[in-house]
């Protein structure tokens, strides 16, 4: 939203001074999608970056990639789509690809330090459920785009577990609740929800007064998290969520915000972009309750909607359950057909380790997952036995050469064989 970042500039730049920056700025991510003009953003704060390094930083969000920047949204534009509408077929492909090169370097993460030993870590989801410092992120491959699981889809996707769930639960229950530390996301269809243990080792092992982070739309501009607790009361909230895209997509009469982040703790600053009427509750829930689906990571829905399909699940109980794998194949590829790269990007997601295969590990992990979360939705569950042979069924059809890894040539050439038979 071109006219918050403006507002977020004016604030910010000194005029006086070449407009360059009274303060450093660290931007969160998420600078494309569901608007018309992305690519005026994208414009902005690249030359900020150019003219001003040291005092700009931009981080990686959840949007900035491949997968997301060209699905579908129910409202809004897709950045690929617009990119291509603005400047042409030729131009716009090459501007994507100077654009997604850009992206697959930008940090996932930053560190503001506000004393001589105390900082706040920066990032646009969250933190990693397995790096227990900030100093492994160091030895992250981030030029990639972003696997579905891991500590860079945890940064980029996870969100902190809401702390009012644990307002009516009794003493007992509510010291449980204050000990979870990383339980599954299945809003998002990856990454996490992190706790208060969670947060609380992550802050004392590096020195962190607390979390910074955007990713979710907040009606106030700002959330805090983690401060005022159940017989606990620590110095700085834990997490503290901004988000300044103000009336987000035209409907959700959202604040706008940016933080002021010094010595003295955190100062809000709400944007004056939005001159609509702040939003009621009921509107603002039922705008989140719609954007649910566009939320939630591609490849995640692309796997439950041509996978896990009520009737395939029913099969998978049935004598016709390895047949039923070339029909839910086929139907991935008359998907990804629509879209030029789109199977290789949902290919991607899931290859952790960016080793260029999937291994029979990765192949089990993300068949098990979809399948669990079929299961929950049908309050029931599934046997290990049906969710290893559907593994080991679709491993033995693509690996040509037996090796025990799934290639994207072997991958796609399985995929390309389905459509001639």
């Amino acid at each position: 939203q071109i006219d918050d970042l403006l507002s977020i500039l004016e604030m910010t730049l000194d005029a006086d001074d070449g407009h360059r920056p009274r303060i450093p700025i660290v931007f969160l991510g998420d600078y494309v999608d569901r608007g018309s003009r992305s690519a005026d953003v994208l414009a902005v704060i690249a030359s900020l970056k150019i003219m001003f390094p040291k005092m700009i930083t931009l981080l990686r969000g959840n949007h900035e990639c491949r997968a997301m920047t060209g699905r579908e949204y129910k409202g809004g534009i897709n950045f690929q789509r617009e990119v291509i509408k603005r400047f042409g077929d030729e131009p716009g492909e090459n501007l994507l690809a100077v654009c997604f090169a850009w992206f697959d370097a930008l940090p996932v993460a930053a560190s503001v330090q506000v004393s001589d030993n105390e900082a706040y870590f920066c990032a646009h989801g969250g933190i990693p459920s397995r790096a227990r410092s900030v100093s492994d992120l160091q030895r992250l491959n981030r030029f990639r785009e972003p696997p579905l699981k891991g500590d860079i889809s945890d940064i980029l996707w996870s969100d902190p577990l809401d702390e009012r769930l644990g307002d009516n639960l009794n003493d007992a229950e509510y010291d449980e609740f204050l000990r979870i530390d990383f339980i599954p996301n299945p809003v998002r269809g990856c990454a996490f929800y992190y706790g208060f243990e969670a947060l609380r080792e992550f802050a004392h092992d590096n020195k962190l007064r607390g979390i910074i982070r955007g990713h979710e739309v907040c009606k106030e501009g700002t959330l805090e998290q983690y401060r005022f607790l159940r017989n606990i009361e620590m110095d700085h909230p834990l997490v503290t969520t901004v988000f300044s895209a103000s009336n987000y997509c035209g409907k959700y009469r959202n604040l706008g915000a940016v933080l002021m982040v010094g010595s003295d703790g955190i100062e809000t600053r709400i944007l004056d972009s939005y001159e609509g009427t702040f939003g009621h509750s009921k509107e603002y829930s039922q705008a989140l309750e719609d954007d649910r689906e566009n939320e939630t990571h591609p490849g995640w829905q692309m796997l439950k909607r041509y996978m896990m399909t009520i009737k395939a699940f029913r099969s998978l109980a049935s004598s016709q359950a390895v047949e039923s794998l070339t029909t839910l194949v086929t139907q991935l590829e008359k998907h990804s057909s629509d879209s030029s790269g789109q199977l290789q990007d949902w290919f991607a997601t899931f290859d952790e380790n960016n080793d260029g295969e999937l291994s029979q590990g990765e192949l089990e992990q993300l068949i098990s997952s979809v399948l669990t979360e079929v299961a929950q939705s049908w309050e029931s569950t599934i046997e290990t036995g049906v969710r290893a042979l559907l593994t080991e069924n679709l491993r033995a059809k693509m690996d040509d050469d037996k090796d025990g890894s799934i290639t994207y040539a072997e991958f796609s050439a399985y995929v390309r064989s389905l459509k001639k038979q």
